[in-house]
């Protein structure tokens, strides 16, 4: 099956800011220059986050605009997805050398603000503690009504010994972090690459790499579902889920492994980070969906809860709240389909990758743990 295993791709430049770009050589062969110039720069990446969000499925678009427009979302009506063009492949690229020890140097036209915080949930009508977590309601299902979900008992049920029951996959497989643990960034960034060294792809690595190192058997899909096009990765990404499926009929766990995007201002953008045995780890979130057209979100709900609480129980501070939405993201396949968001785009891969070792070591034992009861 294509896909399958975690052979790498070669290196190639980040596309998926290909339609922008080509909007800006447009605008400069039209003889934009002078004080218009920094302005089409800086506002035409946006322009990509927001035909990014616009083609995500099932009301996604909106949670997207939400963590990078937060002050201007409450207006936006979910509407359907809207399709954008297919980009071509452009001409491969010479390997980037090792990177610097420090980060260079930044026009002060593109200097943005990274900030640096540690999200941890607090009580509200809208967020409350379950276990040792927290679960942010953005449905309008009454807390009452998760609290009777979460109650029932998880239907989990491993074997631990070495068959397949873990499959990673990536929807989003492109995202990527910030090269430099730095105050500043470069507004510019994209945060995509189709280099699977540095995208979501070697996270996935990390933690199927900790999975199988603990007798945990695991599939790692490496495909690119949303490159060259986003539009129709979720649908993508479904259709290969229901072959491992079908090929693995033991699969436990589908872990769809995210990062998540999280802008302040126009110019400023978050990096949740912890402390954890003395590393810099990138604080995970799990987004669940509520969409009518799972059959028992429930379940899915449930599955979060616990991971969150296991993940939160052993390495405390390094969970973010879950994120309860009104999307599907492919959550009608299976009751045990995590989404996981490792970090923003303003960690580093790094980072990424010391919360996905932390995170494959506590589901391996969480797992052998369930399968001797």
């Amino acid at each position: 099956m294509a896909g399958i295993g975690t052979g790498r791709r070669a290196r190639l430049p980040a596309v998926l800011m290909a339609a922008a770009l080509a909007l800006a050589g447009r605008a400069a062969a039209a003889g934009i220059s002078g004080a218009a110039g920094p302005v089409v720069e800086r506002v035409l990446p946006r322009l990509a986050v927001a035909a990014g969000a616009a083609a995500l499925p099932e009301g996604a678009a909106l949670t997207l605009l939400e963590r990078y427009f937060p002050a201007r979302s409450a207006a936006l009506p979910q509407s359907p997805p809207v399709s954008q063009p297919e980009l071509s492949a452009p001409a491969e690229a010479p390997s980037a050398a090792e990177p610097a020890l420090e980060p260079p140097e930044i026009d002060p036209r593109y200097r943005g603000v990274l900030l640096s915080e540690t999200m941890l949930g607090t009580e509200s009508a809208v967020c409350w503690p379950i276990g040792a977590g927290y679960l942010r309601n953005y449905t309008d299902i009454p807390r009452a009504t998760l609290d009777a979900a979460l109650s029932q008992p998880l239907s989990l049920t491993p074997k631990a010994d070495g068959r397949v029951e873990v499959l990673i996959m990536h929807t989003h497989a492109t995202e990527s972090y910030e090269a430099y643990d730095a105050a500043v960034y470069d507004t510019r960034n994209s945060w995509r690459t189709t280099d699977n060294n540095e995208n979501m792809v070697a996270v996935g690595d990390a933690l199927a790499d900790a999975l199988t190192a603990a007798g945990i058997g695991v599939v790692h899909d490496t495909q690119q579902f949303d490159y060259p096009s986003y539009n129709g990765s979720y649908d993508r990404a479904a259709e290969v889920i229901r072959q491992y499926q079908a090929r693995y009929p033991d699969l436990q766990l589908i872990l769809d492994v995210h990062r998540d995007g999280i802008q302040r201002d126009a110019s400023t953008i978050v990096k949740p980070v912890t402390e954890i045995d003395g590393e810099a780890a990138a604080q995970i979130m799990i987004l669940c969906g509520s969409d009518s057209s799972i059959p028992d979100w429930g379940e899915n709900l449930r599955t979060a809860a616990a991971v969150t609480n296991l993940l939160e129980t052993r390495y405390p501070s390094l969970m973010r709240p879950i994120f309860f939405s009104t999307g599907r993201y492919n959550m009608d396949l299976s009751g045990h389909l995590l989404l996981l968001e490792f970090g923003s785009q303003a960690n580093t891969l790094e980072e990424a990758l010391t919360s996905a070792r932390l995170t494959g070591a506590a589901l391996a034992d969480w797992l052998k743990e369930l399968a001797a009861r």
